[in-house]
């Protein structure tokens, strides 16, 4: 009985011990429960927060990116009309730092004189290489010219749009400043670029600049450069707002100061992005060729084709240079350079050919100017090239091939006559070849100019030395030069530069000049033609041997001592002098008399 009693007291208290066990387990499992409960709610505030969090974030970058994009010139200009005469002006500021774009093969085209005579080009192909074909047959294909610089040309068309063209010349120049409307300095800073963390800086300058408060947007630049002096894009906008400031104040100081930060990051900086590097470039060549300095604008450009060799635009645009500058030798090497890599580059054939007419080379320049006449249609539409190339032919003798040149440069609207080949050309002034004194507007100063022709004889021979007929080592003497009177000169003749004093449209004229002439024995003056139509030529026979025979348009004229003749040196001119020695007369340019003094008082000097 005990021992039954003892074995139920031990299965008892085993029962106990399993009971406790088990209701331990479950307080163990229940705690555990409620402690995964508990990091499972803090985990699940820990989430929220940080989510909360990074929305935040990405709201505040894309706040950043909006402004940064959609207030740029390019969407503007999508989401917006058309500019007003209004707005123009805030819009022209709003692309001040837009990189300079390059949309044609071929940069400004200039005459051989000065580079202001410049114009935009475009390289065109034919479907097949040219054969040589008459001057004045139109061209087989024309094709579209695209627009360099402010919309001076019609858009360019697209290679793919006409499959019968051939596939454009290789460019392997693919710049960001071509591609992108964005300006520079509101574009995204990379990561490891070293201006990176002065990035609200810069767009706080772009955007002071941009909305014309210049004193602002440089304390931003100038801030970052105290910092960090080396700083590209610091230096960049510094650059644009004083270039900016200049044109306000009209301040060359200004102009070179912009001038010298832009030439730091394009020539100088190794810091600078390319794209910087290549725009900062392009505006030093702008602000050089604005400001005449010639040596500059070439360096610059020869820096931007040693970066890029292959660009066609900037090779024909360093050769233009090299022309304008009068280097004829550089410029002759630099085009056949271009022709050698470029075959097919008919702008750069056209100025080969034009360096080629002013060494003389007559025979090897007409094919070249006819073939950039034929395919180009930026020599095309240049008359200066029908006028290289005429004359060229009549150097060789083929006078009725360039006047038949002439003919197609006046169907196309480029010259006024075939006879008056000027093309810098004022609206509604009255053409022909021949005008009298009472027609020129100026008959009492001229009348006085006459009637003391002697005078004036004496005193331009007594300053011709020896028998050569020359002014010393001239043969003229300037008196007055684009409305300036030439002081040294005219003590040497006071009496006649008195006389001309008292005629203010021919002493005063910023086109032209007055001069006395020595006319060396046996001369023949080839065809030629001034470059406007808003002046006169007057000429006074002072000492002639024998009559001076003058052709204006088609009508010839005989000139003898003590008389005068004015023509129109729009239309072509030609001058014989056949006598055994030399000869003097007096020549001056007059305003046109259709031009008022208000108006010619506006127009620019050539």
């Amino acid at each position: 009985m005990a021992t039954q009693r003892k074995g139920k007291e031990e299965d008892k208290s085993e029962t106990q011990e399993k009971a406790s066990k088990s209701i331990l387990d479950e307080l163990k499992a229940r705690r555990r429960q409620a402690k995964l409960q508990t990091l499972k709610k803090q985990a699940y505030v820990n989430y929220t927060w940080n989510g909360l969090a990074a929305l935040l974030v990405l709201l505040l970058v894309a706040t950043i990116v909006y402004y940064s994009v959609y207030s740029s010139p390019a969407v503007k200009a999508k989401t917006k009309p058309a500019a007003t005469n209004s707005t123009a002006k805030s819009d022209a500021k709003t692309n001040q730092n837009v990189p300079p774009t390059k949309s044609s093969a071929h940069p400004t085209n200039g005459a051989p004189v000065s580079p202001k005579n410049s114009n935009a080009g475009t390289t065109k192909k034919p479907e097949a290489k040219p054969t040589k074909k008459s001057a004045d047959s139109p061209p087989k294909k024309p094709t579209e010219g695209s627009p360099k610089k402010p919309s001076v040309s019609p858009p360019k068309k697209s290679q793919s749009d006409d499959p019968s063209q051939p596939p454009p010349a290789e460019n392997n120049h693919a710049s960001p400043v071509d591609d992108r409307d964005t300006p520079l300095l509101q574009r995204p800073i990379p990561p490891g670029d070293p201006d990176r963390p002065y990035i609200i800086e810069f767009l706080a300058g772009e955007k002071f600049t941009r909305n014309g408060r210049y004193n602002e947007a440089l304390e931003r630049y100038n801030d970052v450069l105290k910092r960090f002096p080396q700083s590209p894009r610091a230096m960049y906008g510094k650059g644009l707002t004083l270039e900016l400031q200049a044109k306000e104040k009209k301040s060359n100081k200004l102009t070179d100061m912009a001038i010298d930060f832009m030439s730091k990051v394009g020539f100088e900086s190794f810091l600078a992005p390319e794209a910087f590097k290549e725009s900062a470039l392009l505006k030093v060549a702008e602000l050089a060729q604005a400001r005449g300095k010639y040596p500059l604008l070439v360096r610059t450009l020869e820096r931007l084709y040693e970066m890029f060799p292959t660009d066609q635009w900037y090779a024909n645009k360093l050769g233009v240079a090299y022309v304008n500058e009068q280097n004829t030798k550089k410029a002759k090497a630099h085009f056949q350079k271009v022709r050698r890599a470029f075959p097919e580059d008919y702008f750069a054939a056209a100025h080969l050919g034009l360096v080629l007419m002013s060494e003389g080379k007559h025979e090897k320049a007409v094919p070249l100017l006819l073939e950039g006449l034929q395919y180009d249609e930026e020599i095309k539409s240049n008359p200066k090239f029908y006028l290289y190339a005429g004359a060229s032919l009549t150097a060789l003798g083929n006078i009725e091939e360039a006047y038949g040149l002439y003919d197609v440069a006046v169907a196309r609207g480029l010259l006024p006559s075939k006879m008056q080949r000027s093309i810098y050309n004022e609206p509604d002034l009255t053409a022909k070849p021949w005008w009298s004194e009472e027609e020129s507007g100026n008959k009492e100063g001229l009348g006085r100019l006459l009637s003391n022709w002697g005078e004036i004889k004496n005193e331009a021979l007594a300053n011709i030395e020896g028998e050569g007929g020359m002014f010393g080592s001239a043969p003229y003497l300037l008196l007055f030069s684009m409305g300036k009177k030439n002081v040294e000169n005219c003590r040497k003749v006071p009496k006649t530069c008195a006389l001309l004093e008292a005629i203010p449209a021919m002493s005063g004229c910023t086109r032209g000049q007055v001069r006395l002439v020595s006319l060396q024995p046996k001369v023949h003056i080839a065809p030629y033609t001034a470059s406007s139509n808003t002046q006169l030529h007057y000429i006074l026979g002072l000492d002639l041997a024998s009559p001076l025979i003058l052709r204006s348009g088609e009508e010839k004229r005989s000139l003898e001592e003590g008389k005068a003749v004015i023509s129109d040196t729009s239309f072509e001119q030609e001058v014989w002098y056949q006598s055994d020695k030399f000869g003097v007369i007096l020549t001056g340019d007059i305003w046109h008399p259709d031009l008022t003094e208000s108006r010619y008082t506006r127009l620019p000097k050539l």
